[in-house]
């Protein structure tokens, strides 16, 4: 960088409150996230006949956020009825409708099929949240930072680092005073307890300190889950193994479950991956990964020039 673009960046570094998806993006591609959240380069995907895997995520997430805040709190204490399953079905359609509506060049019977689709989804997912009675979804679409208090950590270095984030669920057990992160997964991308304690995934662990520190202070952490829509699971993400509840089972060499004794200590692991990861930030590290690039990723030709 000139000196001049050197000045401008860390002005831009002072003030910045990182999100988990923007460091997560680091890790997996530094130009990608020098891109998008340094120079706010927006690539406009090329028209497609049906919704892609993106928007249908954010009208499953749209769709649960406006169903749960009306109708949950019902389905959890009176279990699936019909006048429930019709309101998801309600809230779905028009949630559809208007976020189709901005597709105009889209196939209509390929939206409707994609439709259907997501609605067999739904009613998956009120099967098995019907039978949970232990933890009940307290929080839905709860944000913090920009606009709102950030997650304030000292970085084992020494430096402070502030967070901001959207966590799609927190569900919580009154009786234990405890409190599980749920975050919806509507691609077939499974992150595993493995990759998060090895640092490569920040999200969890980042938004499990952000309700500890900025929500719910006297509540224990149970840990933080992907509810994976391809398969309906809750298996992958990270969980206390003393605080695990009755509705939830894991296989018994699972990544994702985290022995009592070990807690602690996977988290000051993962806050010194979190440090070096900042750090090569803060330096203005965003050197191309050695690996070709994915076909569709509108970067490959500035970070593989011969790439065909």
């Amino acid at each position: 960088m000139t000196p001049e673009a050197q000045e401008k960046y860390q002005k831009w570094l002072a003030h910045h409150q990182f999100t988990p998806t923007e460091l997560d993006n680091f890790g997996r591609c530094p130009v990608k996230f020098f891109s998008e959240s340094v120079l706010k380069v927006r690539t406009e995907p090329e028209p497609e006949v049906e919704l892609t895997a993106a928007e249908l995520g954010k009208i499953i997430h749209r769709i649960l956020e406006v169903f749960m805040k009306r109708s949950g709190p019902l389905l959890y204490q009176h279990g699936l009825t019909t006048s429930i399953q019709e309101q998801l079905e309600q809230d779905a359609r028009q949630v559809f409708a208007r976020e189709a509506a901005h597709r105009s060049n889209a196939s209509k019977p390929l939206l409707m099929r994609q439709q259907g689709q997501v609605l067999r989804s739904l009613q998956s997912f009120l099967e098995q949240e019907a039978g949970n009675f232990e933890l009940r979804p307290r929080h839905f679409e709860w944000s913090f930072g920009r606009g709102t208090h950030p997650l304030q950590l000292r970085l084992p270095d020494g430096s402070s680092l502030q967070i901001a984030g959207r966590i799609d669920r927190i569900d919580v057990d009154e009786r234990k005073k405890r409190f599980l992160v749920i975050d919806y997964k509507t691609g077939s991308t499974h992150i595993s307890g493995k990759q998060i304690l090895r640092g490569e995934s920040f999200q969890i662990p980042l938004y499990i300190l952000a309700v500890q520190q900025l929500l719910l202070p006297d509540y224990e952490p149970i840990g933080g889950l992907y509810y994976h829509f391809s398969d309906m699971s809750k298996k992958d993400g990270l969980i206390h193994a003393e605080r695990v509840p009755d509705s939830l089972t894991f296989h018994p060499r699972s990544s994702s479950v985290v022995p009592g004794a070990k807690w602690d200590d996977s988290f000051q692991a993962i806050l010194q991956s979190l440090t070096e990861c900042v750090q090569k930030i803060r330096r203005g590290s965003f050197q191309p990964n050695a690996q070709p690039c994915h076909i569709s990723c509108p970067l490959r030709f500035y970070c593989h020039p011969g790439m065909s």
